[in-house]
């Protein structure tokens, strides 16, 4: 988050936008793999951000069968995921896509602008419960 905007990234070649994400190495802490997928996907260093809030637990979904790759191996048929909500430190925004990449994952930024109405609600609810949780 910056003030009350959430970060966007969209993806290389334009195939959509989403939220930094990424796997967790064998060995890795979920926030361990937080800290260094930030590093590397946007070049947010971790004392770049606050962490405000994150899930209790690990969430899982399986894709509908048409989003299904299966010329891609492994398959991926779901995936469990932690979320983290970080705040940026300071008022100055400035990513570094893919620095320390071969392939950057994100071409662009946006800050919540790109959501709409409805999506934008649902999304500051969650954030809302998050940051509820984590006072608790």
């Amino acid at each position: 988050m910056h003030r009350d905007q959430v970060f966007l990234g969209r993806r290389t070649g334009g195939r959509g936008w989403q939220f930094p994400q990424g796997g967790v190495r064998s060995g890795e802490a979920a926030e361990q793999a937080l800290y260094r997928e930030l590093d590397e996907e946007i070049g947010l260093a971790q004392s770049s951000v606050e962490l405000v809030g994150h899930t209790d637990g690990w969430l899982r979904y399986r894709l509908p069968s048409r989003y299904i790759r299966r010329n891609q191996h492994p398959v991926c048929i779901g995936q469990k995921q932690c979320w983290f909500l970080l705040r940026l430190k300071g008022t100055e925004v400035r990513f570094d896509f893919g620095r320390k990449t071969a392939e950057p994952e994100f071409d662009q930024m946006a800050l919540g602008s790109v959501l709409g109405n409805r999506c934008w609600s649902h999304l500051t609810s969650s954030v809302r419960c998050m940051r509820a949780r984590s006072r608790a």
